[in-house]
């Protein structure tokens, strides 16, 4: 949404109430710059690498991650990792977009991030999924990973 114009954090601000899902990935801005100015495909400009993992491109997830803690959303968020697997590998890159935004994610005023990080909650987090023929995570290519721990 951002780079289409949108204002992400206005959005969420506004419809707070109604999100219950959210799907995170980030975008290359000098990638994206190229594709606008060559008119490339969405698929020449996936291969290009216009995607990546939250915290490898220029979205502000801090700003977002304080947002939505402001809100009280408290649901799932989906790290996704649209790259060519060549260049970047999916596991890797998954694993570097949920670490980016537990680093970015600011815990409840009540708990610490200690308390957060030791309590493990299967309940809280991010998931990452990378395509099937990356099986390094579990057998399905989907996998849980905690966004309250390292």
């Amino acid at each position: 949404m951002r780079d289409a114009g949108g204002d992400c954090l206005a959005v969420t601000r506004r419809h707070g109430a109604r999100i219950n899902h959210v799907h995170c990935k980030d975008v290359r801005p000098a990638v994206l710059a190229q594709v606008r100015a060559e008119d490339w495909s969405f698929l020449d400009a996936v291969v290009a690498g216009v995607f990546t993992a939250p915290g490898d491109g220029g979205v502000d997830f801090a700003a977002f991650a304080r947002l939505l803690a402001d809100i009280g959303y408290s649901g799932w968020a989906v790290v996704e990792v649209e790259q060519d697997p060549v260049k970047a590998p999916p596991f890797e890159y998954a694993k570097m977009g949920r670490d980016h935004m537990t680093r970015s994610s600011p815990p409840p005023a009540s708990r610490s991030r200690a308390d957060l990080d030791a309590e493990r909650s299967p309940r809280t987090g991010f998931i990452a999924c990378v395509p099937q023929a990356q099986r390094q995570m579990d057998g399905l290519g989907c996998g849980l990973i905690n966004g309250l721990a390292a």
